[in-house]
């Protein structure tokens, strides 16, 4: 019985032997991702543009009113916070085999939530909107 107690045992310090060594492989080996990137996709599709928004309250709730200035239908369009100025020229964070880098970009008419891409960008492309480390 004291074999079996001990055969266990050795076996038991064996195994946690083992996963303290994979563990530290894991930690100090093996290559970890830096950066994530969180991206969005260029897509086509309408832009908005609203203007004179009036808010009135009554007795039975609020009332909201505003008059559309200008639709524009499927046209390739980014999220507006993707867009980046410097030196009064537009830029977006594209990715490229997992590499960002900067493209200028040519903006047609701003909406509400996008923005209208004339140039710069395919429909597609993926555009970095964060970067977390």
């Amino acid at each position: 019985m004291k074999e079996r107690g001990y055969l266990f045992l050795v076996v038991w310090i064996w195994c946690l032997g083992v996963s303290a060594g994979l563990i530290i492989c894991g930690l100090f080996l093996f290559p970890r991702a830096s950066k994530v990137y969180e991206t969005v996709t260029v897509d086509a599709g309408p832009i908005v543009i609203t203007m004179d928004q009036d808010i009135s309250q009554t007795n039975g709730g609020v009332i909201a009113t505003s008059r559309v200035r200008e639709i524009r239908e499927w046209v390739i369009r980014v999220p507006k916070y993707a867009i980046r100025f410097k030196n009064d020229s537009a830029y977006v964070l594209l990715l490229n085999n997992g590499n960002p880098y900067d493209a200028l970009v040519s903006i047609g008419v701003i909406g509400d939530e996008f923005a209208e891409v004339v140039s710069g960008v395919l429909f597609g492309d993926a555009i970095v909107t964060n970067i977390k480390k």
